[in-house]
């Protein structure tokens, strides 16, 4: 897929690992220098991969993560409606404080119907294994 990118300039904002009804979505550094329409792109790609593969958990990993802006914070949150409204959960690793302040506050600015909620872990092994023992 990284060829399609390409031809657009920019690259996708998430490195994407899939385990067994997980997705795995590592962010990037900094989400905002990827342009709208490759977000857009790679949004309605996932959304397709999460209904395609039945996907039913998602892991925010957001370790490299140093920036957040409102259009990656709202695919951030219609991701995670897309999992949670099939009964699944959508959780976040490795965010560091200042990503986390970040996030919080730019929740303050969602409409009250499209605010979300994560579980922070320490790890990606700790989140999977929370999902999955929590749902089974």
């Amino acid at each position: 897929m990284s060829h399609l990118y390409a031809a657009r300039g920019d690259e996708p904002i998430f490195e994407i690992e899939e385990s067994d009804r997980v997705l795995i979505l590592k962010m990037v550094e900094d989400p905002s220098a990827s342009n709208y329409r490759s977000r857009q792109f790679e949004y309605n790609r996932l959304q397709k991969q999460i209904g395609d593969n039945d996907i039913q958990y998602l892991v925010f990993d957001l370790s490299l993560c140093r920036f957040l802006d409102s259009i990656t914070v709202g695919i951030l949150i219609s991701l995670t409606t897309a999992v949670r409204n099939r009964n699944g959960d959508a959780v976040m690793v490795g965010a560091n404080p200042d990503v986390s302040d970040l996030l919080c506050r730019l929740m303050l600015i969602e409409p009250e119907g499209r605010r979300a909620v994560w579980t922070s872990y320490p790890s990606r092994r700790h989140a999977i294994e929370a999902l999955i023992s929590e749902n089974n």
